[in-house]
């Protein structure tokens, strides 16, 4: 389910975007601001630990868009957003409208 409206109707720049998935999603204008603290331990999510995979090391990481790869982290600093760019270059994206 995706909705797509202006926040503001006087300025056609300002977006809201209301996006329900099963998996993460992030938009290719967000991808600037994806790192490594984002992304957290399942198991911490249940008791609302929210603890980051940043101690980690190394990890393997693969994303759902298609022509990716998996890949395998071994610099947290800058490796993570590194994976990313590579593979968002990479991606076919495929948009359904309903």
């Amino acid at each position: 389910m995706a909705n797509t409206r202006s926040s503001n109707d006087d300025n056609p720049f300002a977006e809201e975007r209301i996006v329900k998935s099963s998996e993460s999603v992030v938009l290719p204008e967000l991808t600037p601001h994806v790192f490594l603290s984002n992304i957290m331990r399942i198991s911490s999510n249940v008791d609302c630990q929210y603890m980051p995979l940043v101690s980690v090391d190394p990890i393997s990481v693969a994303l759902a868009s298609s022509n990716t790869i998996l890949g395998t982290i071994t610099n947290t600093s800058t490796a993570y957003i590194n994976y990313v760019n590579n593979q968002a270059a990479r991606a076919t994206m495929v948009i359904s409208v309903y």
